[in-house]
């Protein structure tokens, strides 16, 4: 400011803990998953084991599963969305449960951060890419998955690691390229299936 000094925002808030078995337990309590829990979650949220979860969603359109993927923890669709791209960003350890509802990218659906995506149907409309693609670094856990895609099915590249414990890749591709149901490059790259 302009006397010199420093101006400090503090921002304060307390949970009765007592007669709770956990932090995670007590936050439940006095804050509820609603339209204010992930304001109010994102204050609190911190790594370790000790963490609040952030918070829980259940959507039903293609820009409410965009919004979510950058900062929710557990997301549910309510209906099959159909949407351009979907990126779970850098920074992000997310659980899409499909719900037995369909998923459909344009394009494709990115992971960069870590994400497990089960119960349901991924489908991807475009020969250019991969329906499911698990970017540097990342880890993509799939369970109970059916990918049907127009251009590849899985891609992992550069240190990625991929888990696909259940479900299936149908490739009906028109690439003059080749796309592959799973494709793996690049050092320290894993795919298990």
């Amino acid at each position: 400011n302009k006397n010199g000094t420093l101006d400090i925002l503090v921002l304060s808030q307390a949970v009765q803990a007592g007669g709770f078995d956990t932090a995670t337990e007590a936050f439940e309590e006095a804050f509820p998953y609603g339209e204010n829990y992930a304001n109010v979650a994102g204050w609190f949220v911190k790594d370790g084991e000790n963490a609040v979860p952030k918070n829980k969603v259940t959507i039903d359109n293609a820009e409410e599963l965009t919004e979510a993927l950058d900062g929710y923890n557990e997301i549910t669709l309510d209906k099959d969305i159909s949407g351009n791209n979907f990126a779970v960003t850098e920074d992000s350890n997310v659980t899409v449960d499909l719900n037995n509802k369909a998923l459909e990218a344009q394009e494709f659906i990115r992971n960069n951060g870590v994400a497990e995506i089960k119960n349901g149907i991924v489908n991807s409309g475009n020969a250019s890419n991969y329906g499911v693609i698990s970017a540097a670094g990342s880890k993509t856990t799939l369970d109970n998955v059916t990918i049907n895609s127009k251009g590849g099915g899985i891609g992992a590249t550069d240190g990625a690691q991929v888990v696909f414990n259940s479900g299936s890749v149908d490739v009906s591709s028109s690439s003059t390229s080749g796309r592959y149901n799973v494709y793996a490059v690049g050092e320290g790259t894993v795919v298990t299936i």
